[in-house]
C-alpha cells in the first residue's frame, strides 16, 4: 500500500474511532432512501454492522409513528438542497428496539449512476433524552407542590436597592395577597402591594436583603402588614432566604431569580396574642387598666421617684351609691353604670395619666409630675363631674343613676415607698372621705401619713 493510501486509510480508521467513541454514525444514501454506506457506531446507532445496513431502505428504520414527520423532512431535504440539522426521530434498529437519535444531513451532488447522494450524520440521544424527560418530571413534580404548598411561596428577584421583584408565585401566595396571579406575578413588591413597607421598614428590609446577598446572613424574617385590592389589611410573615448560586435562574426581563420568600398569614395568631397582651393588662368591662398592670406602672414610677424624678399623685375613687344599681336593677346595669363612669373619669384626664378599675365601683389614677394645686383641681373636677350627672340604667328605661364618689389623693415622694404602700394609703384617704359623708375628696401628702 502506497504511503498516500496508508494515510488515507488511518485517517478514515481515526475518524472511525472518534465517530465510534462519541457514538455517532455518518452515512450516504440515494435520494430514494437507499442506504449505501455507513461509519462510525454503525452497529452501537442501526444494531447491525454497516455490510447488513447498506442496501436497507432508511423508511424501513423509522418507528412508524415517526415515518410521516421524518419522510417529510427527509424530502424537504432533497427538494431544496438546504441542509438539514438536529432533526431528532425514533429508529428501528435492527434487533426491534428503538432508539432515539439527532440527525442531520446535506446534498453532496449525483454518483456515477445520477443518483443524488446524501451524507448524513445521526447520533444517539437515548439517554440524553431520557435525562431530559427525567428532568422535566421532577420539574412538574416541584411546580405541583410549589403550587400546591399550603404556605405562600414567591420566587423572587431580591435587590438591595429596588427590594423585591416577583418572578413566580403558588396559589396559596395569590389567595394571601387576595389578587389574581397577574396582579402579583413580574411586579416589584413595593407595587403588588402584597408588603406595605412603612420607610423604617423598607429601609430595614433592603437593609437585611443586602447581608443576605453579601453572606454576612443566610435568610431573615420579618411580620409586614399589607392591604388586600378589596382594601382588607392583613399582617403577613415573611420568610426571606437566598437561593444557591447554581440555582438561579434567568427571568424573562434579564434579573436572576435568585430567592425565595415563603409567606404566611399570621393576622389571626397576631390578633389573639394582641387580645391576650390587651387582657393582661386592661379591665376587660371598662377598657381601663387592671390592678395588676396599674400597681406594676405604680411600682415603676415609685422607683423613678427615688431615683429624683418629678413628683405626681395617686387618686383613688370609690362610687358612694352603686350598690343599689345592682340591688335594684341587676349586675347588667352595674355593668353599664360602670362602664359609663370609667369614660366619664377618662374624659377629665391628660395624654400621660394612667386610669385603672382595681375592682368593683373602685378606680385609681396616676398623674405623674403634677403638683399638689394640680392634683387637687383635677381631683375636685372628677368628683365635681357627677354632680348632677344622670347615667340611663340598661334594662330600665326611665330609670337613671346620679353617681357620687369619695376621692382619696395621696401626694407622691421620695419617702413614699413601693406601689402596695402608696395605694393602701391612697385608700385609707378614699375611706376617710366616705366616713365624712362621702361626695368629697381628701387630699394628703404621703409624708403625712403612718405608715
Amino acid at each position: 500500500m502506497g504511503d498516500s493510501k496508508k494515510a488515507a486509510h488511518d485517517a478514515l480508521a481515526m475518524v472511525d474511532r472518534v465517530l465510534k467513541a462519541s457514538g455517532q454514525v455518518i452515512w450516504t444514501a440515494k435520494d430514494d432512501g437507499t442506504i449505501l454506506d455507513g461509519r462510525g457506531a454503525v452497529e452501537e446507532v442501526f444494531g447491525a454492522p454497516a455490510s447488513e445496513v447498506a442496501g436497507r431502505s432508511m423508511v424501513e428504520m423509522i418507528a412508524p409513528e415517526e415515518l410521516e414527520r421524518t419522510t417529510a423532512a427527509l424530502s424537504a431535504l432533497i427538494s431544496t438542497g438546504e441542509p438539514a440539522r438536529g432533526f431528532e426521530t425514533t429508529m428501528l434498529r435492527h434487533d426491534g428496539t428503538r432508539l432515539e437519535v439527532r440527525a442531520g444531513g446535506v446534498m453532496t451532488g449525483t454518483d456515477g449512476e445520477g443518483d443524488r447522494i446524501i451524507v448524513g450524520v445521526a447520533a444517539d440521544v437515548s439517554e440524553e433524552k431520557r435525562a431530559k424527560r427525567e428532568l422535566e418530571v421532577e420539574r412538574r413534580r416541584f411546580f405541583d407542590a410549589f403550587r400546591l404548598a399550603p404556605m405562600g411561596i414567591l420566587l423572587v428577584h431580591l435587590d438591595p436597592k429596588d427590594g423585591v421583584f416577583v418572578w413566580r408565585a403558588n396559589d396559596e401566595a395569590c389567595l394571601i395577597a387576595g389578587a389574581p396571579r397577574e396582579q402579583v406575578e413580574d411586579t416589584w413588591m413595593r407595587e403588588n402591594g402584597l408588603l406595605d413597607l412603612s420607610s423604617g421598614e423598607r429601609n430595614e428590609t433592603y437593609q437585611s436583603i443586602e447581608k443576605l446577598l453579601a453572606g454576612e446572613i443566610r435568610k431573615f424574617t420579618m411580620d409586614r402588614s399589607m392591604v388586600t385590592p378589596k382594601g382588607e389589611r392583613r399582617i403577613v410573615r415573611a420568610h426571606v432566604g437566598l437561593l444557591e448560586p447554581d440555582h438561579w435562574k434567568t427571568g424573562s426581563d434579564g434579573r436572576p431569580v435568585n430567592g425565595t420568600i415563603h409567606i404566611e398569614d399570621v393576622t389571626m395568631q397576631v390578633e389573639a396574642r394582641e387580645k391576650l397582651q390587651y387582657l393582661a393588662s386592661h379591665d376587660p368591662l371598662t377598657g381601663l387598666w387592671n390592678r395588676q398592670f396599674f400597681t406594676d406602672s405604680l411600682e415603676r414610677h415609685q422607683t423613678g421617684k427615688r431615683r429624683g424624678d418629678a413628683e405626681g399623685a395617686l387618686i383613688v375613687l370609690d362610687l358612694d351609691n352603686f350598690k343599689e344599681v345592682n340591688d335594684s336593677w341587676g349586675h347588667h346595669a352595674g355593668d353599664g353604670v360602670l362602664q359609663a363612669v370609667a369614660e366619664m373619669i377618662r374624659s377629665h384626664l391628660r395624654e400621660d395619666d394612667r386610669v385603672a378599675r382595681l375592682g368593683g365601683d373602685e378606680f385609681a389614677v396616676l398623674l405623674p409630675g403634677v403638683s399638689t394645686e394640680t392634683a387637687d383641681r383635677i381631683a375636685s373636677q372628677l368628683k365635681e363631674s357627677f354632680t348632677g350627672a344622670e347615667i340611663p340604667v340598661l334594662g330600665a328605661p326611665d330609670a337613671v343613676y346620679a353617681p357620687k364618689a369619695s376621692v382619696g389623693v395621696l401626694m407622691l415622694s421620695s419617702e413614699g415607698g413601693g406601689a402596695d404602700r402608696v395605694l393602701r394609703l391612697c385608700d385609707s384617704l378614699m375611706y376617710e372621705a366616705k366616713e365624712g359623708g362621702g361626695d368629697s375628696h381628701v387630699l394628703r401628702l404621703v409624708g403625712e401619713l403612718k405608715p
